[in-house]
């Protein structure tokens, strides 16, 4: 059986870092992008069955990346995580209505994470 695959849109060098070993420990195969542009060049070059975008990108904002990877096809229905440091609700409405599957705040302690993971994946 195929390994799942991730991509990891973040600009922070730190927070890539730390979900692409959560992630690998969940058993998933990474791939990490440092803005907006180039995670949806990513996306549309393959089929990931997870996505993790900041919410803070440069070139393209992660409620936008989301919006745009809703309406193709092929990510209808896939796991997009909104990830954001910042511990304002401001941006909790624009992301679900750009059809996040949910919004995780760094830090988080990787078992919480795993757990997120294991219910969007069922795995």
């Amino acid at each position: 059986m195929a390994k799942l695959t991730a991509l990891i849109a973040d600009d922070s060098l730190s927070a890539r870092k730390f979900l692409r070993e959560a992630l690998e420990k969940a058993g998933l195969v990474v791939t990490e992008s440092k803005d907006g542009n180039d995670a949806l060049q990513l996306a549309r070059d393959n089929n990931y069955d997870l996505i993790l975008a900041d919410l803070y990108l440069p070139l393209l904002d992660g409620i936008d990346l989301t919006s745009t990877l809703r309406k193709l096809p092929e990510y209808s229905n896939t796991p997009i995580l909104a990830v954001s440091n910042n511990k304002s609700n401001l941006k909790k409405e624009a992301v679900k209505q750009a059809g996040a599957s949910g919004l995780i705040r760094l830090p988080i302690q990787v078992e919480d994470l795993l757990k997120v993971l294991k219910s969007l994946l069922g795995t």
